[in-house]
């Protein structure tokens, strides 16, 4: 009996996670990760946890910062600056980077419209890739930037979006400890 119990707590530990090609459908879909190996999605996929918000729920409030990017699967997620919704996001989109990537506070307040199933990705599963992939870093960076652009309704002077990307660029860097021109060895 006992052989037969450990037998089958070895299955289900190699079982896969159910979890996993909802995980890496999302991440494959973000152009921001187009950078990676199917080995390195793959990876950052197993190392999603799935979290959920319930309508209504103010996931982070304005000034604050999250420690993890989060993927929505499923829901409505609004954006807002006060009483006032400035976007809303849905399955596909991601947010919670400012924190988790580059030690940002929150701009607006997110809060979850309808019930929202998220995948959490948080600094651990990015370590890695960000210090063989520097490229990504600068990704994250003119992602982040432009989307502070976008949410200031683009009122950044021409020169300001490729400031504040290097500046975010030497954020991700020094929160990550890239070096500029790290390499693989």
């Amino acid at each position: 009996m006992a052989a037969r119990e450990f037998h089958g707590s070895e299955t289900a530990a190699h079982e896969p996670d159910p979890m996993l090609p909802a995980a890496l459908g999302l991440i494959e879909a973000i152009s921001i990760f187009s950078v990676l190996s199917d080995d390195e999605r793959q990876a950052l996929a197993t190392s999603a946890t799935p979290r959920s918000f319930s309508a209504g729920e103010e996931i982070v409030r304005k000034g604050s910062a999250l420690d993890s990017l989060m993927i929505i699967k499923a829901g409505i997620v609004t954006m807002r600056d006060g009483d006032d919704e400035v976007a809303r996001l849905t399955p596909g989109d991601f947010f919670g980077e400012q924190g988790s990537l580059a030690g940002v506070e929150e701009i607006h307040t997110l809060q979850a419209v309808t019930r929202v199933t998220a995948f959490e990705l948080d600094q651990k599963a990015f370590a890695p890739l960000l210090k063989e992939r520097p490229e990504l870093a600068d990704e994250l960076a003119a992602n982040l930037a432009h989307r502070e652009n976008a949410a200031m309704g683009f009122r950044f002077q021409p020169a300001q979006p490729e400031h504040r990307r290097l500046d975010l660029l030497k954020r991700i860097r020094s929160i990550f400890r890239i070096c500029p021109n790290q390499s693989v060895s």
